[in-house]
């Protein structure tokens, strides 16, 4: 059995190289038969990219980490952490006090457009005629507002953020990790609708990589705001070969 980590920037993690030419490179890890798609990084993935895994995917396993910041790009900061919303039927959680509350398919509406170009690329790699899809659980949000705060500060892409919003960059708060973390929960809600909805499977992840709290554990923080580091990524590929390989995804 053989897969290739594929998608965007959380496959990183994963031992795929984003700089250079676009190929095919095997991953050293203790999991036998890894290969990613090195190169071609430019903040997305067009036709092209998924063109070309889908002429290496015969018969072997194709695995997508598509898009998953989408609860930090808009919601990372404090001051926008001023509505709440009820996530589904199973959520126990007490609405928060003195917010306004917002139908569920108001944020849904705003997410969606973060899956646009998922289903084209689905379609794309069937053509390669690969054994399974595997759509990933993006990694969760980390929960350490004092851990993240320097590297927000420090990232042009949030400052210009705080400053369209009209936010001193000295007074910068993060949201809480409820809040980030309901809104990565309907994202991981949208991501199993796309894969149900394009016949392939979506992964979650063990609750080992959780902290107590349901975010990301902190030994699987990188040095930024968004994103796991090698150790994480070396759990989720022990993981596809332990579970996907047996018949385990969804």
């Amino acid at each position: 059995m053989e897969m290739i980590i594929t998608g965007h920037s959380h496959c990183f993690c994963m031992g795929v190289n984003p700089s250079g030419a676009m190929r095919l490179e095997a991953i050293q890890n203790d999991v036998p038969g890894v290969y990613g798609v090195m190169g071609a990084w430019n903040g997305s993935r067009d036709d092209a990219y998924w063109e070309f895994v889908a002429k290496h995917a015969k018969n072997r396993c194709v695995v997508i980490s598509w898009a998953g910041n989408q609860h930090n790009s808009g919601f990372i900061f404090s001051n926008e952490e001023t509505f709440d919303f009820v996530l589904n039927a199973k959520d126990c959680n007490p609405l928060m006090v003195n917010k306004t509350i917002i139908p569920k398919r108001v944020l849904v509406e705003h997410f969606q457009p973060s899956l646009g170009g998922l289903a084209k690329a689905i379609a794309i790699l069937k053509k390669g005629s690969p054994r399974d899809i595997i759509l990933l659980e993006t990694p969760r949000p980390k929960g350490d507002g004092d851990f993240i705060l320097p590297f927000i500060k420090s990232s042009k892409h949030f400052t210009d953020l705080a400053a369209q919003l009209g936010i001193d960059i000295d007074s910068l708060a993060i949201s809480s990790l409820a809040f980030r973390l309901k809104l990565w929960k309907l994202v991981q809600e949208l991501l199993v609708s796309e894969a149900k909805a394009n016949g392939v499977k979506y992964l979650s992840m063990p609750v080992a990589l959780q902290s107590d709290l349901g975010g990301l554990r902190k030994e699987f923080w990188a040095n930024d705001v968004t994103h796991a580091n090698a150790n994480f990524g070396n759990a989720v590929i022990k993981h596809l070969a332990n579970t996907v390989f047996k018949g385990g995804a969804s």
